[in-house]
């Protein structure tokens, strides 16, 4: 997770409390987990090594912007011969998209995502 937070996220004093309870919830776990079922148990490692597994593939495949997980995503795609955005640049099509993409370069160094716009608001403008 910490590959894909922007450097102002990580100094924030949340980011340091989820460092902090990484390592003390396995503890408190272990210790009371000799008082729950053994289904509960099972049921929640499962539970954890899927969530582990969803979000190495969308941290992979959709880094934040701003992140070390963004900049090795482009790296990846810079050496298979791709475009950052993981679409190939011969197509004429998205020529307007790229452009418009290119704009926002400025905001997503920032690491704050941009919010999406359906085509019908960005005819009207």
């Amino acid at each position: 997770m910490r590959q894909n937070m922007s450097p102002e996220a990580l100094n924030s004093p949340m980011a340091k409390q989820q460092q902090m309870l990484i390592y003390v919830l396995p503890v408190v776990f272990a210790v009371t987990g000799v008082n729950f079922p053994i289904a509960l148990l099972i049921y929640w490692t499962v539970s954890n090594f899927w969530t582990m597994g969803q979000q190495f593939f969308v941290i992979r495949n959709m880094p934040a912007p701003g992140s070390p997980a963004e900049q090795k995503y482009r790296e990846r795609m810079a050496r298979k011969g791709k475009a950052a955005t993981g679409i190939q640049l011969k197509n004429p099509s998205l020529l307007a998209e790229r452009e418009a993409a290119a704009q926002t370069e400025q905001q997503r160094k920032a690491g704050q995502r941009v919010q999406p716009k359906s085509k019908k608001r960005a005819k009207k403008r």
